[in-house]
């Protein structure tokens, strides 16, 4: 683990921190990481979701593009009703080509 990370964030199957310019997600079990970037693999080509850099089975890490900011943080800026609606469009083009 870089000494030089910060947390992003938690969830059930781990934790993601910033390491340099990238996000690494830290898996508690390698089922959960195998399951992830199998999931990524067939999403690879959609233009709504996070870009996969790297997976390490046995460190149990996923590296990823890192982003300016978080979707949360997007939300709390005041928008204009075009800009939300733009952003609302992208996040159901995503849910669609997930489906």
């Amino acid at each position: 683990m870089d000494p030089t990370s910060s947390n992003i964030g938690a969830g059930t199957y781990g934790m993601v921190k910033r390491s340099g310019n990238t996000a690494v997600k830290y898996f508690k079990k390698l089922p959960h990481l195998i399951q992830e970037a199998a999931a990524r693999a067939y999403l690879n080509d959609c233009p709504y979701t996070v870009n996969v850099l790297d997976f390490d089975l046995e460190n149990l890490t996923l590296t990823m593009e890192l982003y300016d900011g978080s979707l949360k943080d997007w939300i709390s800026t005041p928008r204009s009703f075009r800009q939300k609606l733009i952003m609302f469009r992208q996040i159901l083009k995503g849910l669609v080509w997930i489906h």
